[in-house]
């Protein structure tokens, strides 16, 4: 098992694998992204409309567990979860609903790699834990300037609005055209 894992010589077999599960992932989400979303906040509306919300949890956790696995190999179990959970904890604080959690969560995680690289190799340290840190530093700063009132944790995430309106009456399609 690799802890720390190393970014500095990424092999093309990686990197196609890499690609592969990012364009699956972005695809497979988007497909089930809504519904997902709606048996998240409202899981009696989709058992209303007769749609299984569980199978949406499943796939989800299949591009979770993909996800999981081509980062353990490319960076290493530390690099991997710090990466995936620091940014999106960061940005919990900062916002209310989901869409703008993934707004914030994806510079953080960036800005994490991009500075946490420079940092290493002008330091000469390890990549990972390098950037782990500087991930852990976005999220220190997160909680010691949050917001009140977009704190989930203190009023509980808003479901987007899409997920809760009904289109032109009693008709509601998962694609937000009538059905």
């Amino acid at each position: 098992v690799v802890h720390s894992g190393s970014t500095g010589g990424p092999s093309s077999t990686g990197t196609g694998d890499n690609a592969g599960t990012t364009t699956l992932t972005l695809i497979g989400l988007a497909a089930i992204y809504r519904p997902l979303v709606v048996e998240c906040f409202n899981p009696g509306f989709l058992a209303a409309m007769g749609i299984r919300g569980a199978l949406y949890h499943y796939l989800f956790l299949g591009l979770a567990v993909l996800n999981m696995v081509a980062a353990f190999q490319a960076l290493g179990t530390l690099m991997a979860l710090g990466l995936m959970l620091l940014p999106a904890v960061a940005a919990s604080f900062w916002a209310r609903e989901v869409w703008s959690m993934t707004a914030i969560a994806a510079p953080i995680a960036l800005l994490s790699g991009a500075i946490g690289l420079l940092l290493s190799f002008h330091a000469g340290l390890p990549s990972g834990p390098v950037i782990v840190l500087v991930a852990s530093l976005s999220l220190l700063f997160a909680r010691s300037n949050d917001v009140p009132y977009a704190n989930p944790i203190r009023v509980g995430i808003k479901a987007p609005d899409f997920a809760l309106k009904t289109i032109e009456g009693n008709t509601w399609s998962l694609a937000g055209a009538r059905a």
